[in-house]
């Protein structure tokens, strides 16, 4: 790099010493502050992982206390006796613990007693000593006062229940169930149970409690953890005991029972799964991996999945309760260094202020020159993407930016000009490519549209020649607007028509459809301008026009001097002639067979005629275009339409009399139809085909057709 200015070295020198020293001591407090907000974050989640324990610990305990009471205090004589004194014990202890879901106690004989606190509180007994077990629940409100009484079955039997087996097991001792889901209430929790034998050593009770562990959930919602930090309580079973209200989970399988609780595989983030499957697997692969951390995070492990680092750790519980249960803990390491960042971002902050201060006077001249120079680079591409009318003069007091501006200026000035006489599709095109335009061409497959005014002559008999002017300069601009809008090269200006086309310079997939579009609204376009007039009958202002398709020569075309992108051949004849061809059918629109294959879905055709082709050719079918499918065609018109086709299909297969028949049966609804008295004149003279006497039938020799 060449430096020729001593106030260019000056400044980049002193740019550089303060970008030297801002770095260092970016750094440097950056990595004192990473290592206070690990260590803190390290305590922090120390802390919450004995709360978690410790209150895991105390939502169990207290309910086995509950157990333990009510094995001395429970009646062991019968519940049937003392049920309501029973009622009233379980209902004051789910009143002092929210966390208990239901408290009961079952008779070997089958006698069932319960009091349940969600999702209403009710109270519920089986009475099975009778012939017929009877079973009572009472819905009452919060003060215990009865609301409703409902009489049921007594279908549950305690006796075939799991905990009921399994405190009979634990011979005196609690058994403690595994998590799961209570189906009732769709939460998750355990069921405590305890079995009471009377003096004869014998099964008198069986007491239990349904223990809801929806608050561990929400206790860990509530832990001040950093941005993105999960905590969660998994079992022996990887699955998830509690966990944030906010994680979201992948849908359940179809083979999942309603009771189980989700594992966490089930976690819908992948990097908390594979980080707990990294931290208790400790394997390793190409994109992800598990180190052990040191410093201020000893004891906890780095996970990295995705790109991104996660610190992990899990914290076995202590109890036996809660035997195999852990907390598992993932914190994004980005999180844990966001203050350490924000000190980092503070400190580049100011040394930018301090450096944009220093550099602010010498960018006060530099403005002044860069800026105007900013806005002819920006004239420039203008100029290059030939947005002309977005160019504007640049006003400086140098010379040489003002002579810049000029000698743009006058370049935006003659490309307007020639773009009128160059098609606008070529012009854009040849500019953006930057290449030599010599003379060359291709074959192309072409959808050809040429039309214009039907009756120019009868204008020019009643208009004098600079109205003539005016009206055709009127009627061929909105022709061109048309076209140019759907995406049409127009090619030429043929006296009163105009000729375009699709498919090249640019390949256009649905050039049929927008040709058949565009002289929908060319003909409507036409009409308005007549009637907008008023100066001509608006009949002899309408348009005729003709759409095929087939393949021709385009390209530049011309002398080395002068060229033109235009389109040539056999199929831009006939296209020209087909628009001429309207007056004898009395049509304003005619489409040949290859366009009306392709859009037959999408617009109203009328099945005009076959039309000969010289030399053996096949012939060719034409077809009225009578409007898009999106508008309803009147049934009036619908029925004419078959009711021709009808006719021209008996007249093609040489059925020359119920042709005829047909045809005059139109004739006397429509008995000016230029198509009509053509089609009866065929079937007079036993023609099956048009003969092609009149000159403006003529099609041109396919022959030469590419």
């Amino acid at each position: 790099m060449s430096i020729r200015s001593y106030r260019s070295a000056f400044i980049l020198l002193f740019t550089v010493l303060l970008v030297l020293t801002t770095v260092a001591v970016g750094y440097n407090a950056y990595r004192r502050a990473s290592a206070v907000s690990l260590g803190l974050s390290a305590d922090i989640i120390d802390q919450m992982s004995e709360k978690v324990a410790d209150r895991t610990v105390a939502i169990l305990q207290a309910a086995y206390g509950y157990l333990e009471m009510n094995a001395l205090v429970v009646p062991q004589h019968g519940l049937a006796a003392d049920r309501d004194q029973v009622f009233r014990l379980f209902w004051r202890q789910l009143e002092l613990s929210p966390q208990l879901l239901s408290i009961f106690a079952a008779e070997p004989s089958g006698g069932f007693l319960q009091v349940r606190d969600n999702p209403q509180l009710v109270t519920r007994y089986i009475d099975r000593s009778g012939t017929r077990p009877r079973e009572q629940l009472i819905y009452r409100d919060q003060d215990y006062a009865p609301i409703a009484h409902i009489e049921g079955g007594g279908l549950f039997d305690p006796r075939e229940s799991a905990w009921y087996i399994g405190a009979l097991a634990a011979q005196g001792n609690v058994s403690w169930s595994s998590v799961y889901r209570f189906t009732s209430v769709q939460k998750p929790g355990v069921t405590a149970a305890k079995t009471v034998y009377g003096e004869d050593g014998k099964p008198v009770l069986v007491l239990g409690v349904d223990i809801a562990l929806e608050g561990l959930s929400d206790f860990l919602s509530d832990q001040p953890l950093a941005k993105g930090a999960v905590a969660m309580i998994v079992d022996q079973r990887d699955r998830l005991v509690a966990y944030p209200f906010y994680l979201k989970l992948k849908p359940p399988s179809p083979d999942r029972f309603e009771e189980d609780l989700p594992m966490v595989s089930d976690l819908a983030d992948p990097a908390l799964a594979r980080a707990y499957e990294l931290l208790k697997s400790g394997t390793s692969g190409h994109e992800d991996q598990r180190t052990q951390s040191s410093g201020p995070l000893q004891g906890f492990e780095v996970t990295r999945t995705g790109g991104v680092s996660y610190i992990a750790r899990i914290h076995h519980f202590p109890s036996h309760w809660t035997e195999g249960w852990k907390l598992f803990v993932v914190v994004p390491e980005a999180s844990l260094l966001t203050t350490a960042e924000r000190l980092l971002s503070e400190s580049a902050v100011i040394s930018l202020i301090i450096l944009t201060v220093a550099l602010f006077l010498v960018s006060l001249l530099a403005m002044r020159l860069f800026k105007p120079l900013r806005k002819l680079v920006k004239n420039t591409e203008l100029v290059r993407q030939m947005r002309l009318s977005e160019v504007e003069p640049v006003p400086s007091n140098f010379t040489e930016i003002q002579s810049m501006s000029a000698a743009i200026c006058g370049m935006k000035q003659g490309l307007e000009t020639l773009e009128k006489f160059v098609p606008a599709t070529v012009f854009h095109g040849l500019i953006a490519s930057g290449a030599e335009v010599r003379p060359e061409a291709e074959v192309r497959e072409l959808v050809l549209v040429c039309g214009g005014m039907a009756e120019l002559g009868g204008l020019c008999r009643i208009l004098p020649p600079e109205r003539i002017s005016a009206v055709l300069t009127e009627q061929l601009d909105g022709l061109t607007r048309v076209l140019v809008r759907l995406g049409a090269m127009v090619d030429d200006y043929l006296g009163e028509s105009v000729l375009a086309f699709w498919g090249a310079p640019v390949e256009i997939e649905d050039g049929a459809a927008r040709a058949c579009r565009a002289v929908l609204q060319c003909l409507q376009t036409g009409s308005e301008l007549a009637e907008k007039d008023g100066s001509y009958p608006s009949d002899m202002a309408q348009n005729q026009f003709a759409v095929h398709s087939g393949p021709c020569i385009v390209g530049n075309i011309g002398s080395q001097r002068y060229l033109t992108y235009t389109a040539v051949g056999d199929n831009v004849e006939l296209t020209w002639r087909l628009k001429q061809i309207n007056r004898a059918y009395g049509t304003r629109a005619i489409v040949t067979a290859p366009v009306r294959q392709k859009v037959a879905e999408d617009f109203w055709f009328r099945w005009l005629d076959r039309l000969p082709m010289p030399q053996g050719a096949e012939p060719l079918d034409l077809f009225e275009l009578q409007g898009e499918r999106v508008v309803p065609l009147a049934v009036e018109a619908q029925l004419f339409s078959r009711a021709y086709e009808r006719g021209l299909e008996a007249l093609l297969a040489g059925r020359f009399d119920s042709a005829d028949a047909a045809f005059a049966s139109l004739q006397s609804q429509r008995p000016d139809d230029p198509a009509l008295r053509l089609m009866r004149r065929r079937c007079t003279t036993r023609s099956v085909l048009p003969c092609m006497v009149d000159e403006e039938m003529q099609p041109p020799d396919p022959a030469g057709i590419p």
